[in-house]
């Protein structure tokens, strides 16, 4: 897609945050872009965000889509649009694979309009976070890899715990599938 569509769907974005429903327990705090739009492409496939939610770490690792995450998505009326999203917990680690430098474009503040301003000039590497050392990278990646680890061994035994029983076996297959496809993932990163 072009960049100018692009910023539309970042714009709706932040408005979809802006809009604050809620699900339960399911918040989202923080909205941060990542990828190739930042970096000035102008062409992209997708627009690739990290999006925060006041869920424990715990219930928030890599890769997985977090209890009420996909009515939140409805709610704001981002399903169908061509979103790359990152779940994460404001309570774990910030840093993740394929998350370099983002950049904040919404939080429990408001807009950040002067950072989708810089979208716009394609100028935004002023606002977007620090590399980060190489000390806080390997900090990061370990405390990652430990709450994907503990992730897969709870979504395990629940697959386990519930393999026979009545009813829609999705319920416990697919949090296993992302704990695993999560964890895999960063056991490939190289620390």
């Amino acid at each position: 897609m072009k960049r100018s569509r692009a910023l539309h769907h970042v714009r709706t974005v932040v408005d979809g945050c802006a809009a604050q429903p809620r699900f339960g327990a399911f918040h989202v705090v923080a909205a941060w872009l990542h990828g190739p739009l930042l970096d000035g492409a102008e062409d992209v496939e997708t627009v690739q965000l990290a999006l925060v939610t006041d869920l424990p770490a715990a219930e928030v690792w890599w890769r997985a889509v977090p209890a009420g995450a996909e009515h939140w998505l409805q709610a704001t009326k981002l399903t169908g649009l061509p979103l790359d999203v990152a779940w994460r917990s404001s309570a774990g680690p910030s840093l993740a694979p394929g998350i370099e430098r983002p950049l904040l474009l919404w939080d429990t503040a408001g807009p950040r309009e002067d950072a989708l301003a810089t979208l716009e000039s394609s100028a935004a590497g002023s606002l977007r976070l620090p590399v980060p050392s190489e000390g806080e990278r390997a900090s990061a990646l370990a405390a990652e890899r430990a709450t994907s680890r503990d992730a897969l061994r709870r979504t395990t035994a629940a697959y386990r715990a519930g393999r026979w029983a009545p009813g829609d076996l999705a319920r416990l297959a697919d949090p296993l599938a992302t704990a695993a496809a999560g964890y895999l993932e960063l056991t490939e990163e190289p620390a």
